[in-house]
């Protein structure tokens, strides 16, 4: 299938040895207000005092358990093969806090009007009952909205998941709020991943409109934005980016959908900040070179490699 494919440049993007991305130790210009130099930098003829930092226990923001070593918190994962790709950085990532563990229900081919592939009807019930997660996080979309689900039948509505068809965002609606009805049963939020984005755009929106729906009248629903993560500027699908050195990083697989290693780091990455940050977890960057990297889950499809100038 012929592709367009999008390469942004992104000026000074540091990358690991890796390939990853990290954040360079300094003040960043958002560090202070409207532009004005941050009081640390200002230099002062005064015995200089040594910085104190602050760290925040961890707590849960919507009132349930607080996590710790001794009882962490308990985090499941549903998705397609999308999410399938991102849930080694993921997991290593809340793992490396020591107070998080997490069980991947990632299946290839998941979607939520596809019960033929994954009767997430019982299987969701019974997970939640056995695990009791504090979280789920959850990534739906390929298989409910796009070119992939066209003949497929509509869960208990004998309708195709068709977005441009009359009916459909009703339709699928109902089948979001029993999913999260059954996510949510023992007290868990759910951070619901939105679609990345495809080179079909409208299906991205559609499944985008239908979760924002979702959060506005479910208060234990939470989207995440991971779509800008790995788009282009304007929110496109972005095949690749260009470091610094001039060496062109795919973030995406051949096939247009799937994930390779660096764009499933920066999809992590967002998820993990927002935890880490609703949580107030500890934070650290040195996931981003761990042992995930060497998983074969990104050797199932194949994954251009870096381009050197």
């Amino acid at each position: 299938m012929a592709r367009r494919a999008a390469v942004a440049v992104v000026a000074g993007l540091v990358l690991s040895a890796c390939g990853a991305a990290e954040a360079g130790p300094g003040v960043s210009p958002s560090d202070g207000p409207g532009g004005t130099v941050p009081v640390a930098a200002v230099a002062s003829t005064t015995t200089p005092v040594a910085p104190t930092t602050t760290t925040l226990p961890p707590r849960n923001p919507w009132g349930g358990r607080v996590p710790s070593a001794a009882d962490p918190l308990r985090v499941l994962v549903y998705g397609d093969s999308v999410t399938f790709e991102t849930v080694p950085p993921l997991a290593e990532a809340l793992a490396a806090t020591g107070l998080v563990t997490v069980e991947d229900h990632s299946v290839i081919g998941f979607g939520l009007t596809r019960l033929d592939a994954f009767g997430w009807d019982r299987t969701f019930a019974a997970d939640v009952a056995q695990a009791r997660p504090d979280v789920v996080v959850i990534q739906t979309g390929l298989w409910d909205a796009g070119r992939k689900s066209r003949g497929q039948v509509f869960v208990g509505i004998g309708q195709d998941p068709d977005p441009d068809k009359p009916g459909w965002a009703a339709a699928y609606d109902k089948v979001l709020d029993r999913a999260a009805g059954l996510l949510t049963a023992t007290g868990a939020h759910i951070y619901w991943l939105t679609t990345l984005p495809m080179e079909d755009a409208s299906m991205s929106a559609a499944i985008r409109g239908r979760i924002d729906a979702l959060a506005a009248r479910n208060p234990a629903v939470t989207v995440v934005d991971v779509s800008s993560s790995i788009a282009g500027p304007d929110g496109s699908y972005l095949e690749s980016v260009t470091r610094g050195d001039g060496t062109v990083v795919p973030l995406r697989k051949t096939d247009g959908t799937h994930l390779c290693r660096d764009g499933a780091e920066l999809v992590a990455a967002t998820v993990v900040r927002r935890v880490e940050a609703d949580f107030s977890l500890p934070a650290s960057d040195r996931w981003r070179a761990g042992a995930w990297r060497s998983s074969e889950r990104y050797d199932r499809d194949p994954c251009p490699s870096p381009q050197r100038p």
